[in-house]
């Protein structure tokens, strides 16, 4: 792709598998035109305690970050004004009687705890 020619990058639930994060931060930071906005969205981080052991569940490597963590990747590729914030589905966890547990969520304590850390929303902007 060439330089400076998205407004806007998103990754939902992605980009904790890329293999080298500053990397993808670095050609994210590349395409975006100058004030581009970047915005990545991920359950799996330090801070989301039920979600730690995902990647042994899944097999396969994965970025299990801080919110800090997150924040300084970005700083470091050039973006400003890092932040992080927890987004909370408003449909909460549910009823208990319908929870059915999986190796990600083997009970009802666990899915509760998962669902009330809410997905990460990391975002910043590349100066204009």
């Amino acid at each position: 792709l060439a330089d400076e020619v998205f407004s806007h990058v998103f990754s939902m639930e992605a980009i904790y598998y890329a293999p080298d994060l500053d990397k993808a931060l670095a050609e994210a930071f590349r395409v975006l035109k100058p004030g581009g906005r970047i915005d990545l969205v991920v359950d799996f981080y330090a801070e989301n305690e039920p979600t730690a052991g995902w990647a042994d569940t899944v097999g396969t490597p994965m970025l299990y970050l801080s919110e800090a963590d997150w924040r300084e990747h970005l700083a470091k590729a050039g973006f400003e004004g890092a932040k992080t914030n927890r987004v909370i589905d408003s449909r909460g966890t549910g009823a208990e009687a319908d929870f059915e547990a999986s190796p990600s969520f083997p009970d009802w304590a666990t899915w509760c705890a998962y669902r009330e850390a809410g997905s990460l929303w990391i975002h910043g902007k590349k100066p204009a």
